[in-house]
């Protein structure tokens, strides 16, 4: 697993123009969707969404009901209801951890 700080590197040398192949080779990284991933996790959650989590947050069957049914309502992509439920930008209530 890589560090927060080393993704911040990595993807700040990425948004400079290094490809990913160069940043692939000089960090050890498998592949490149590694490096797409953690620019997607960045650009929705910011630097905390390149914070290795080991926890694993839970939801209950009715919040996951009624955010699949804000979707579909509101024709929004997964960032956008992601972005919502999380900031409890819905009225959900909340998630069990």
């Amino acid at each position: 697993m890589f560090s927060a700080k080393i993704k911040q590197q990595v993807l700040s040398k990425y948004l400079q123009g290094n490809s990913s192949l160069l940043l692939m080779k000089k960090y050890d990284i498998k592949g490149s969707a590694t490096i797409y991933q953690w620019l997607t996790q960045f650009e929705i959650f910011g630097i905390q969404g390149l914070e290795n989590c080991r926890r694993k947050t839970f939801y209950d069957y009715s919040f996951k009901i009624k955010v699949i049914k804000w979707r579909q309502e509101h024709h929004a992509s997964y960032p956008v209801t992601v972005t919502q439920a999380t900031d409890d930008g819905l009225g959900l209530g909340t998630k069990t951890d």
